[in-house]
């Protein structure tokens, strides 16, 4: 058996009593005035706060120290923000006085310095052309055993810019430059025959 059924004969009356006395008092306390809160505790005393002596020597906690009571006190603040404005305040407010000759004495960052162009190595030798190819539309330039188009680059800082029936003009740091084809060869070659 549980124990409240060993025990129902003193434990259910002892429960209704219990619930009789909650509502009791639940009903007694709404018809009671309210009661002033309790008033709050005063502040405990300012004191001086006690200094660490650091075996070190550093640290200088005076900052952390209290402030005397008239650094601290807010009341001729709240009694100058209770004042009216002045009518002269309530004006737009004046334009600024500008001072050119004061800015001249602020500190002004200079520019950084332009950059420097440096020109890339020089070109090396001029590309000589052995002959130039013609395959419909398309034409390219041969040089030391290889096809090149307008737009390639032909190495030792040379880039072929256009392609000529006679030669070709290469572009590079000192600027463009007409090189004409090997003089033992003739101008043009078409794919399939010579011309």
């Amino acid at each position: 058996m549980s124990f409240i059924a060993q025990n129902k004969r003193w434990l259910l009356p002892f429960l209704g009593i219990l619930a009789a006395g909650v509502l009791w008092m639940n009903l007694r306390d709404d018809g009671a005035p309210a009661s002033a809160p309790a008033p709050a505790p005063a502040p405990p005393p300012v004191t001086e706060p006690a200094t660490v002596d650091q075996p070190d020597g550093g640290g200088d906690l005076h900052g952390l120290e209290a402030l005397p009571g008239s650094e601290t006190d807010n009341a001729p603040l709240l009694l100058a923000g209770r004042q009216p404005i002045a009518v002269r305040q309530r004006g737009p407010a004046a334009s600024p006085t500008l001072h050119p000759e004061l800015w001249k004495a602020l500190f002004s960052p200079k520019p950084p310095p332009a950059p420097v162009h440096v020109n890339p190595d020089p070109p090396g030798a001029l590309p000589v052309v052995d002959f130039i190819l013609e395959s419909g539309r398309r034409l390219e330039a041969w040089v030391k055993g290889r096809g090149y188009r307008e737009g390639d680059s032909l190495g030792g800082g040379y880039r072929l810019k256009r392609i000529l029936g006679d030669g070709v003009v290469v572009t590079s740091s000192a600027g463009e430059r007409r090189v004409p084809l090997r003089p033992s060869n003739p101008p043009r070659h078409r794919a399939g025959g010579h011309r």
